[in-house]
Parts: C-alpha cells; structure tokens; sequence
C-alpha cells in the first residue's frame, strides 16, 4: 500500500474524495457520483482514459470526466479508483465480479498497460474460481 498516492476515500454528498497527501486532479462523474481521484494512477492502468485529452477546467479539480452508462455504475467505478491508487486490495467475490470485468473492458485495463491490470484479475477469478464451483455443482448434480 502507497501512502504517497492516497491514505483513504470517503464519500460526502454524492462525492468520492481521495483523501491524500498530494491534491487531487481528476473529477469522475459516474451516474449520480463524483469521484475526485488522481489522475496518474488511473491513465497508467486504462487505455480509455489514457486516450482521452483531458483539458483543465476552471475548477478546483484540474480535469473533469464524465463517464456515461458506465457499466457497474459508480459502485464498480469506486472499487477500480481505490484500486488503481492502492486504497485497499481489491477483492473479487460473486457480486462484483461481473461488474467489474465488464467496467475493465469498458475502461481497456488490459496486460498491455500494466502487469496484473483488472482484465487478467477479473478472468482469472472467473477462470479458476467460479467456473470451478460451476463444474463441481455440474458434476455433483449428475452423480446424484
């Protein structure tokens, strides 16, 4: 964990803020949200926003984004900004794991950008742990 990038997030309003040591230059709306993040962190990690040419605003935020139809909405996008800085290990269960691998694609966090990006992560939990109960439960149903 990196505490040069950011300590904590917490959520105000409908706002996500990165609570850090260095000032935050992203704004990120996503449905009703907003996510005030870094934004190096997060143009290492994915193509899409990397392509974008992100030009500052008269804000307090440096560059403002809006994403729409994000898929996995702004819970999915939260995961992947505490991620992208190091918040907090990401952690892949039933409930996420969909979203996610489809905001991954979404976002292009492919190998290509970064060893062990969100795409590989998302497949593989899908490769090794969800098809697996899949196949046992498929194997258990046609012994009984």
């Amino acid at each position: 964990m990196s505490s040069t990038f950011t300590t904590a997030s917490r959520k105000k309003d409908n706002s996500w803020v990165v609570t850090s040591q260095i000032a935050t230059d992203l704004s990120i709306q996503v449905q009703d949200d907003t996510f005030t993040v870094h934004k190096y962190p997060l143009l290492s990690k994915c193509g899409y926003i990397g392509r974008l040419e992100l030009q500052p605003t008269i804000s307090t935020f440096g560059c403002e984004l809006k994403l729409e139809n994000f898929p996995g909405g702004s819970e999915a996008f939260k995961i992947i900004s505490e991620n992208s800085v190091m918040v907090f290990p990401l952690e892949l269960n039933s409930s996420n794991i969909a979203p996610l691998r489809c905001a991954s694609e979404f976002l292009e966090m492919s190998e290509e950008l970064d060893d062990g990006n969100l795409i590989s992560k998302t497949e593989a939990f899908l490769t090794f742990v969800v098809l697996v109960v899949v196949e046992r439960h498929h194997h258990c149903s046609q012994i009984m």
